[in-house]
């Protein structure tokens, strides 16, 4: 099918006036091509794809036309577009929680045709497109990982470069990690968040496990998330937390928050066991990847600020918190005029993400979980909310850095955790890690890494299994320490790589 866009123009109307979200859009796309669409947030992009197959009712169409094999789709025509919506032209958000229903169990098995406008279409179920797509759809109506409703095949792995020429991202220099100041002081004193932490926290977890169960009472069956993973994190250190989807990196980070409680194993921020409560959250704030789903649709973006404003800080006067708000937004690269007194439908993704941030950090924290916080992110901005995070750092401030994005993890991290199927399979100091990589797991997600002109190819295998070669086996220990702060567990888990039962 081809595909022309001709000067479309889309606008948006908020209480007052109108936005021009899209003016004067054309390209051209022709069968078989894929089209990038790169842009900061809020510069029209996911617009554009909804504008596409008229999925937002908020939206205008104010001009301009779109082809679809010499049709012109009839975009002013809400009901018409029924015969082209997910039919001829399909839609995958970048926010999956909020956009399945989550009053119907997860299938990923071709249902859509039951529930969508175009009921006549081809009755034949797909295949899957999960590789466990049978345990997705869970009986109890669990939870499932945000990236598994969006996952496809794996494509095929790079393969690795010989151990010293893995091509790691530098560190950031002195220069560079500076945190930018947004605006110059008014008070003649630094925001809450930009003096020195008084105290850091030291996080520990020693063999922590947590197993959920499907069913309403427990009868169908158990799955384990989280299975036996140590690891530390002292005051003022940033540990990358590294794995698919599904790994266990999310669940580690609510059990760190005290949202998940663990089922064995122990999980001590500075040796006491977690305990939720509002003296817990003043210590340990979490921002999480998808931010669609912590606003209220019904109130203003900035609410969120004055939650913890009457929670946190009730004697702090009107013109007082108005500056830390303002310092903190721009901090993460916002125009305080332009994102405050919003509604979330009306902010896009990376803008929201940056409000959450913003808000965790007007609580003084010092332990931050942060679980792909730069996912929804351009670049620029990205690498802005880095040097945030690299300033907040050398004050004190702990971090465990949830990330699917390797060279991200490496940028900051003194040390990373490498999780597959709930398990660690490497762990420790980053550039060993990544410079030296020992399990052939770690090696694979390095090789994964696209790179301009060069194909996908399997991966490199291991010549031996460090675990064993250590002799690990039979010691008790889940993995093996092959030089200072570098551990690797056995080259076959999680098929073979339980040392106890």
């Amino acid at each position: 099918m081809t595909l022309t866009v001709d000067d479309l123009r889309v606008h948006y109307r908020p209480l007052r006036g109108e936005v021009r979200a899209l003016d004067g859009v054309s390209f051209g796309l022709a069968d078989g091509e894929i089209l990038g669409l790169a842009g900061e947030s809020g510069c029209g992009k996911t617009t554009l794809g909804k504008s596409l197959i008229r999925l937002d009712g908020r939206m205008r169409h104010a001009g301009g036309t779109v082809t679809l094999d010499g049709d012109e789709l009839p975009l002013a025509d809400d009901r018409a577009m029924n015969a082209y919506r997910f039919h001829k032209i399909s839609l995958v958000p970048q926010y999956s929680m909020s956009a399945l229903n989550p009053t119907r169990r997860v299938d990923v098995r071709g249902q859509a045709r039951r529930e969508g406008a175009h009921h006549g279409a081809d009755d034949r179920t797909a295949p899957p497109v999960h590789p466990d797509a049978d345990r997705l759809a869970a009986p109890g109506g669990r939870p499932v990982q945000g990236q598994a409703a969006q996952r496809h095949r794996g494509l095929p792995a790079l393969p690795a470069d010989p151990p010293g020429r893995l091509p790691l991202p530098r560190p950031l220099s002195p220069r560079g990690r500076a945190v930018r100041r947004g605006t110059a002081r008014r008070r003649g004193r630094p925001p809450p968040h930009r003096r020195m932490l008084e105290g850091g926290l030291m996080l520990t977890l020693d063999r922590v496990t947590k197993t959920f169960r499907a069913g309403a009472f427990g009868g169908g069956g158990s799955t384990t998330a989280v299975d036996r993973v140590s690891f530390s994190a002292a005051p003022g250190e940033l540990v990358s937390l590294i794995g698919e989807s599904g790994s266990g990196k999310s669940t580690i980070g609510r059990m760190v928050l005290g949202l998940t409680p663990v089922s064995s194993g122990s999980l001590t921020p500075d040796g006491e066991r977690v305990r939720p409560g509002k003296d817990f959250y003043r210590r340990v704030q979490g921002v999480f990847q998808d931010p669609f789903s912590c606003y209220n649709p019904v109130f203003k973006a900035d609410r969120v600020f004055a939650l913890v404003r009457r929670a946190y800080h009730p004697g702090v006067g009107d013109t007082e918190w108005a500056d830390r708000v303002e310092r903190a937004v721009r901090d993460v690269r916002l125009d305080p005029g332009q994102v405050l007194g919003r509604y979330p439908h009306q902010l896009s993704g990376g803008q929201l993400q940056r409000l959450l941030i913003a808000r965790a950090l007007l609580l003084d924290p010092r332990f931050l979980v942060a679980d792909e916080i730069t996912s929804m992110l351009d670049a620029s901005t990205r690498i802005d909310v880095l040097n945030l995070l690299a300033g907040l750092k050398d004050r004190g401030l702990g971090v465990l850095y949830i990330t699917h994005d390797l060279s991200l993890g490496t940028c900051l991290a003194e040390r990373t955790v490498v999780l597959r199927g709930g398990r660690v399979v490497e762990r420790g100091d980053t550039q060993k890690v990544f410079g030296s990589p020992l399990h052939p797991y770690t090696r694979t997600l390095l090789a994964a890494v696209p790179r301009i002109g060069r194909p996908w190819t399997e991966a490199a295998p291991v010549d031996a299994c460090a675990y064993h070669a250590g002799g690990a086996a039979g010691s008790g220990e889940d993995l093996h320490e092959t030089e200072p702060d570098h551990f690797v567990a056995c080259a076959q888990l999680p098929d073979c790589g339980r040392t106890r039962p």
